[in-house]
């Protein structure tokens, strides 16, 4: 209890660091930066009015899950590609030959270039953005799941050896998938934090711009939470799993000695 008090007071400092450089910035080096209580003067409203029952405008809260909507969607068809492409790749040398340069070619285009390029085949902002984000979110499961596939670690289960990794490369996706959502929104000007975000901007009301950048790290912030919280789940009943292999092993190999003796 102790220790996460500790770590949760640690935390705050690093928000407040965090409040005090934006407010340092906004009064020196950036004045037309509005300052955290500029911010939350002119916004305030829409942050105790989350589903717009007031104002009539699509409220914060809304947005926030219509975006989320997309990520989840996104990331499940990404999950659903990945990871037996990642089995695929980690278990067949002949496969890796063939598909990795492939991979390694897509890996680093942009999401503005995906959403490019979903735009032109699709003509539709919904399936540009889902395309987007399957697209990005696709290759950190990938490569995580033939890292631990061919990684020297003990043991004759090759699924027990790669499924940590794996579920590690799902945070990691996840991430990915929620900060593509951002930029294809605002690219493709549809509805969520990111097309919100864009509109506040082109507006000049730039307090809902940093509203925007805050509500997206605070969402970011409890996705990655949640993922790893997730993936210590997984990685600990695996850990308990393999150590009963083990032990089964073990006494299998202890009654074969007293047989033979």
């Amino acid at each position: 209890m102790i220790k996460r008090l500790s770590d949760a007071a640690l935390a705050c400092i690093g928000f407040l660091s965090a409040l005090a450089a934006w407010a340092l910035m906004s009064a020196t080096l950036t004045p037309n930066l509005p300052s955290p209580l500029q911010t939350w003067t002119e916004t305030s409203g829409l942050v105790f009015d989350p589903f717009g029952t007031r104002t009539g405008e699509t409220g914060l809260a809304l947005l926030v899950a219509i975006s989320l909507t997309r990520v989840v969607k996104g990331f499940f068809l990404a999950v659903l590609i990945s990871t037996p492409l990642g089995f695929l790749l980690g278990r067949s040398a002949t496969a890796r030959k063939i598909f990795d340069p492939l991979v390694q070619m897509l890996r680093p285009i942009s999401p503005l270039a995906w959403m490019a390029m979903a735009l032109v085949m699709f003509h539709d902002a919904e399936a540009s953005i889902l395309f987007t984000v399957t697209m990005c979110a696709i290759w950190p499961t990938v490569v995580n799941t033939v890292t631990g596939l061919r990684s020297p670690v003990k043991g004759d289960n090759w699924i027990i050896r790669s499924l940590p990794f794996t579920f590690a490369g799902y945070r990691v996706s996840f991430g990915v998938a929620w900060m593509v959502m951002v930029a294809s929104e605002v690219m493709s000007k549809a509805n969520g934090i990111g097309g919100f975000m864009h509109r506040a901007y082109l507006e000049g009301q730039q307090s809902r711009v940093m509203l925007s950048i805050v509500a997206i790290g605070i969402v970011g912030f409890f996705l990655d939470r949640l993922t790893g919280a997730a993936e210590g789940w997984v990685r600990a009943r695996l850990q308990q799993l393999a150590e009963r292999q083990s032990m089964r092993r073990e006494s299998a190999a202890l009654n074969v000695e007293e047989m033979a003796a």
